[in-house]
């Protein structure tokens, strides 16, 4: 029969028996790192911190752009790199401990370059002129990201032409807007239009621009000339 003080120490030795096993398993080197600031402004200086890996190691390396075969780029305990564009970046560390044979680990860690985004610069065109019954032509091509030298690009190019605050009137860089598209938003009387851009980066930063289309008549001398062309057209056709 057990006692159970016999149970007891038993047990004890059993959680020793665990403990020193895993241990053993655990015995080669933890990479982990830190990295501060995270997020971050493209070309500024980040602060990667291997410290807090396992005691024992004495070979740290770095890759800054890990994509599953690693790349030394630089060495030591503490280092200090910069993105210089927007995006997502997977660094990693692997360290080495001094155990014969020489172990290894890897820590990877998503670096998020993503701060200081500024939003894009919107340019409408115009002012435009045209006449009725004619299709209309815009350009909003002199908009621009302020941020393109860092990755960012302007995405959507969206136009409101009746001011309901709807910008999906047209779409696109310069688009062209037919006499019936512009009859159907309620643009066919003479006169001066208002018209809106609104532009989106990549990060979803607007900028916003207005401007003008103005509508007149066909001119009468216009108008004749027409008609004539129309009469010669169908003399020649009998």
């Amino acid at each position: 029969m057990i006692s159970v003080r016999g149970m007891a120490r038993a047990g004890v030795v059993a959680a020793m028996v665990l403990l020193v096993g895993g241990a053993a398993a655990l015995g080669a080197p933890i990479a982990s790192f830190s990295v501060n600031p995270n997020p971050a402004h493209p070309s500024q200086n980040l602060a990667f911190d291997g410290s807090g890996s396992s005691a024992g190691v004495i070979w740290y390396e770095w890759d800054f752009n890990y994509d599953g075969t690693f790349e030394s780029q630089a060495t030591g305990v503490t280092v200090v790199h910069a993105y210089n564009a927007f995006g997502t970046y997977q660094a990693a560390l692997r360290v080495l401990d001094d155990s014969l044979p020489t172990q290894m680990d890897i820590a990877t860690r998503l670096i998020y370059v993503n701060q200081g985004n500024i939003a894009p610069y919107a340019s409408a065109g115009g002012p435009y002129l045209s006449f009725q019954g004619v299709s209309a032509h815009l350009d909003g091509s002199h908009s621009y990201d302020v941020n393109a030298g860092m990755g960012d690009s302007i995405v959507v190019y969206a136009w409101d032409l009746n001011q309901d605050g709807n910008y999906s009137d047209a779409s696109g860089v310069a688009p062209t807007v037919s006499w019936p598209q512009l009859q159907a938003l309620g643009i066919g009387s003479v006169g001066l239009h208002p018209i809106s851009l609104r532009v989106v980066d990549m990060f979803g930063a607007m900028g916003h621009a207005s401007t003008t289309l103005t509508l007149l008549a066909p001119e009468p001398a216009t108008l004749s000339l027409l008609a004539l062309g129309g009469l010669l057209v169908r003399r020649r056709r009998r």
